[in-house]
């Protein structure tokens, strides 16, 4: 697995680096983010939302820089974590998501084997290989989210509640639809016991620790910016509005833009 991520992100880097220099150079910055690095390479992946992440990990949130809380605060924290030992935190991000993406292989080749189900290789390979698993690699927190996403439901599946809890925990903190991995928690639980209500252990107890978690970034939302939902209310900045699903998918099947 190893020898394939690395072979894969090689490839990438290099074409990368000749779309960015040359295909996307008449964007001067403004749909990409500037050179972070001397190193062309290390450019090719940061990219987009990249830029958000970056500016995060090194000046963190702030009541002035309000949009950066549509970003929750996992993954640039723990690049601001390790920048502050090593203090390149595009290099640290972009190595970030490179081992959580090897995590989530061997997570994913553990889960095919756990369920006896087909060779999980041709799993893993479609993971590093397929051509949009490029985001993995990327400055973004895709590979963190997956990590945790798998990782969460190995440990259901081996019945390690207090596991299940933190990574689910730490799922929450890093985008805000991980909070429904408790579900699954709990109905994985209630279904390995037939769904008796009866004799609940203590570690399943942790699964409160979800939603504390996303309460928690509501609160450090309002004392910084006096919004407790400013996390939602900011994504209106790029032109994301809450709106009907139906009303959504009916103007795709007409072809209308929303």
């Amino acid at each position: 697995m190893l020898g394939i991520l690395l072979v894969s992100r090689i490839i990438l880097t290099l074409v990368g680096a000749e779309v960015r220099a040359n295909i996307f150079s008449f964007t001067r910055g403004k749909e990409l983010p500037g050179p972070v690095s001397s190193f062309n390479w290390l450019n090719t992946w940061v990219l987009w939302d990249g830029g958000w992440y970056l500016q995060i990990a090194t000046t963190w949130y702030s009541a002035s820089t309000h949009f950066f809380f549509a970003f929750f605060p996992f993954y640039p924290g723990i690049i601001r974590f390790f920048g502050i030992i090593g203090r390149h935190y595009a290099l640290i991000g972009v190595l970030w998501s490179n081992i959580m993406l090897m995590v989530a292989a061997i997570l994913l080749w553990s889960v095919f084997r756990l369920e006896q189900r087909v060779n999980g290789i041709w799993a893993v390979l479609g993971l590093l290989t397929f051509p949009s698993a490029f985001v993995l690699s990327v400055m973004f927190s895709d590979s963190t989210y997956l990590t945790l996403a798998i990782g969460t439901y190995l440990a259901v599946r081996q019945q390690r509640w207090w596991l299940a809890a933190v990574l689910g925990t730490l799922l929450t903190l890093t985008r805000p639809v991980g909070i429904l991995i408790g579900l699954v928690i709990v109905v994985e639980f209630l279904d390995s016991r037939r769904w008796s209500f009866r004799s609940i252990p203590k570690s399943l107890y942790l699964v409160l620790a979800l939603p504390a978690a996303l309460f928690g970034w509501a609160w450090f939302n309002k004392v910084v910016t006096g919004d407790w939902f400013n996390f939602i209310h900011v994504q209106s900045h790029w032109g994301r509005t809450a709106s009907n699903p139906i009303s959504t998918l009916w103007h795709a099947v007409r072809g209308v833009s929303v």
